[in-house]
C-alpha cells in the first residue's frame, strides 16, 4: 500500500515511535533458536526414517518450520529500530543514525497471517518492520488502515454499487455456506471418533467393504474441511470478501452487528459512508 502524497488529513497524523522492547527482543531471538534447532533435527532425522512417507513428512516439517524462521528473521533485522510518523514524514531511527521518508516514499503492508508489519521504501527495499506486539505497533496498524480506506473511497467513489436487498441476500447466502462447513465439520469428527473406536475395538476387519467406504467418507470431508480453511486464508480472503459483504464506499468488512448497522441505518459503520446503491 503506497500513501498518497496528497492526502493532507493522513500527512497531519502522528504515529508515535514503533520499537520492540526487551521481552519482545529476547522472545524473537530464543524463538527463532527454537525453530531452527526444531527445523535441523526434523530434516535431520527424516533421512534416517525407514521408508519414504515418512522421510517425506519429517523433511517437509522441517522445511516449513525454516520458511517461518526466515519469515522471523526479517523482524531480528529491525529489533533494534523505531519508527516514527508525523508531519508528513516517517523516520527510521537506528544506532546508526536515522533514515527520513516523506510519506509518498514509503510502502506499508500488514501481514495479517504472520502479524507483522513492513515498510519498503520505493525501491522496494524493505526498511523497517515491527511484530504486532511491539510498543505502539497498534497506533501504526491503524495508520495504515485509515490511509487505505481513504484510498479505497477515492477509488470506489465512481463505481457502481450493489442495492441493500442484494445485500441481504450476499448474507443469506454466506450464511448457508457457514452453515454447510459446520455441518461437514461435525460429520468429520463424529466420523473420526467412529473409525477410532472401530480400530481400537478391533472390529474394522468384520465389516471391511462398509469400514473402507466410510473411511473413504471421511477422507473426502476432511479434504473439504482443509481446504475451505487454505482457501479462506490463502486464496478466497475474509468471509467478507468471498461473498461480497463489504461497503462500496471503503470496502469494509459488513459481516455480523456491521452488516446489521449498515442495513438498519444505511451507513457504514467503518467510514460512516453509504455503502448502497440509493
Amino acid at each position: 500500500m503506497q500513501v498518497p502524497a496528497t492526502s493532507s488529513s493522513v500527512a497531519l497524523k502522528m504515529v508515535p515511535a514503533v520499537f520492540s522492547p526487551l521481552w519482545l527482543k529476547f522472545a524473537s531471538v530464543a524463538g527463532m533458536a527454537v525453530f531452527v534447532s526444531v527445523s535441523i533435527f526434523f530434516i535431520w532425522s527424516g533421512w534416517l526414517r525407514p521408508g519414504w512417507p515418512a522421510q517425506l513428512l519429517s523433511v517437509g516439517t522441517g522445511l516449513l518450520l525454516l520458511w517461518f524462521t526466515s519469515s522471523g528473521a526479517q523482524i531480528a533485522r529491525f529489533l533494534g529500530h523505531s519508527l516514527s510518523i508525523g508531519g508528513g514524514w516517517v523516520t527510521i531511527r537506528s544506532r546508526w543514525g536515522e533514515q527520513v521518508y516523506s510519506l509518498s516514499e514509503v510502502h506499508f503492508r500488514v501481514r495479517e497471517g504472520l502479524r507483522t508489519i513492513e515498510v519498503r521504501d520505493a525501491a522496494g527495499r524493505q526498511v523497517y518492520a515491527a511484530d504486532f506486539r511491539a510498543t505502539n505497533a497498534d497506533a501504526l496498524r491503524a495508520f495504515v488502515e485509515s490511509v487505505e480506506r481513504q484510498e479505497r473511497i477515492l477509488r470506489n467513489r465512481d463505481k457502481p454499487r450493489i442495492t441493500r436487498a442484494q445485500f441481504v441476500a450476499r448474507r443469506a447466502e454466506s450464511a448457508r455456506h457457514a452453515n454447510r462447513e459446520s455441518k461437514a465439520f461435525w460429520a468429520l469428527v463424529i466420523g473420526l471418533a467412529i473409525i477410532w473406536l472401530a480400530i481400537t475395538s478391533g472390529r474394522a476387519g468384520t465389516y471391511k467393504s462398509i469400514f473402507m467406504l466410510f473411511v473413504a467418507a471421511i477422507a473426502i470431508l476432511a479434504i473439504y474441511v482443509v481446504g475451505s480453511a487454505i482457501r479462506s486464508m490463502w486464496v478466497g480472503g475474509t468471509t467478507a470478501t468471498r461473498f461480497g459483504l463489504v461497503c462500496g464506499s471503503c470496502e469494509g468488512g459488513l459481516v455480523g452487528w456491521g452488516g446489521d448497522l449498515a442495513i438498519s441505518t444505511g451507513r457504514c459503520p467503518h467510514c460512516g459512508l453509504p455503502p448502497f446503491k440509493a
